[in-house]
């Protein structure tokens, strides 16, 4: 069996609706979480628990499961089975299919995927929390507890106040679009929505440009497929938001390399990030 904890298993045999599901694999997650693949029959789930980095993250796990509704039902996430926000516990159906990889991310025909995808979500009611880069920003940087990362979320607040308040239409976005959030070919679902918040379409278009990174002509394709079109305006604005991603982004990895045990790959991440200072 895999190394689920005692006090994980116990969380899961008090799960009406798990009884008798048998463990299969621990997923790869992130350090907030701890995520399994869990199967009864022919059904098959994915059971989520915090860990104390979702704490320091400040993650609202009830908006959260708020928008999973909206998005299951709009066929682009998995459905919510069971949620225990409290004790930090989420067991959502499993999506069949592979987790993108980088090279995916290059490849122009499911950047135009992804962009209908994304057309998708962005035209749903905007419900949910609004964005707070603010927020975010100020708790990465106290878990970090540096200088360095306190001026840096200084930064990032000031820039995130300004482009959100130039924001035309605000739309339900996922704010958290790395390769390994999305899956399918011709359509395009996305899991983990721990960061899905209302707020400007363009950081969801900048953290696919930026995190990959996309060259000139391969972001220029995925703004056409998005927008229909392309021009000036839409470069500049999307530079400016793939700014405020690359702060947001280095404050996340100080804060996850402040903390003992972590995995060395996270100091690497930061190094590339700053290094796009």
């Amino acid at each position: 069996m895999p190394d689920i904890t005692p006090a994980q298993k116990i969380l899961l045999d008090g799960i009406n609706l798990l009884r008798g599901a048998d463990i299969v694999e621990k997923l790869a997650g992130g350090p907030a979480s701890d995520s399994w693949l869990l199967r009864r029959g022919d059904e098959q789930f994915v059971a989520r628990f915090d860990q104390p980095l979702a704490q320091v993250f400040a993650l609202d796990r009830r908006a959260e499961r708020d928008v999973l509704h909206t998005v299951s039902e709009a066929g682009i996430g998995p459905q919510v089975i069971w949620a225990d926000p409290d004790k930090g516990v989420l067991v959502t159906g499993w999506i069949p299919g592979n987790a993108w990889s980088i090279t995916d991310i290059h490849q122009p025909a499911k950047l135009r995927a992804l962009a209908a995808t994304l057309r998708q979500l962005h035209s749903l009611p905007p419900r949910g929390p609004a964005l707070a880069p603010g927020k975010m920003a100020l708790a990465y940087a106290r878990g970090a507890g540096t200088s360095t990362a306190l001026c840096l979320a200084g930064q990032a607040t000031r820039g995130a106040e300004k482009l959100l308040s130039e924001t035309d239409q605000p739309a339900l976005c996922h704010n958290d679009l790395v390769h390994s959030n999305i899956i399918g070919e011709e359509t395009v679902k996305l899991i983990d929505w721990e960061y899905a918040a209302v707020g400007d379409p363009y950081f969801d278009l900048a953290i696919v440009v930026r995190h990959h990174p996309l060259d000139r002509q391969r972001i220029e394709d995925f703004l056409t497929a998005y927008f229909g079109t392309t021009g000036a305006k839409h470069f500049s604005r999307l530079n400016d938001f793939c700014r405020l991603y690359d702060q947001l982004a280095a404050l996340w990895y100080m804060s996850v390399t402040s903390q003992a045990g972590h995995d060395a790959g996270y100091d690497e991440e930061l190094e590339r990030v700053m290094a796009r200072f």
